[in-house]
């Protein structure tokens, strides 16, 4: 009896594997400022005490001044717009970190 119940259990959750991985990835939009940034992840300062954590993989797009840029081009501080996509709970990697113009102060 508790074999059948393992059993149905472990195909319960393959289904549900198997489900996930057919959910398509909608893209996340963030601004902030960088608060680090190396070849391997950059983090991201929401300006409400929250600091995000990205991974840059080799999807990953840099973009400054409307052109096509390399990720030590970026500092901290800049202030960035950033496309991402969550590929597991929690996990986000970064698709396009492009640099914004902070707004002009008076």
């Amino acid at each position: 009896m508790a074999a059948a119940r393992a059993a149905a259990m472990l195909i319960c959750a393959a289904i549900v594997a198997a489900a996930q991985l057919d959910v398509p990835k909608v893209p996340a939009y963030f601004n902030g400022t960088i608060h680090t940034i190396t070849k391997k992840e950059v983090t991201l300062d929401r300006g409400d005490g929250n600091v995000m954590v990205f991974s840059i993989t080799h999807k990953t797009r840099f973009v400054k001044d409307g052109k096509d840029a390399k990720w030590s081009s970026f500092h901290q501080g800049d202030e960035v717009s950033l496309q991402s996509e969550e590929d597991f709970p929690g996990h986000f990697n970064a698709l396009r970190v492009a640099s914004r113009k902070p707004p002009p102060q008076n």
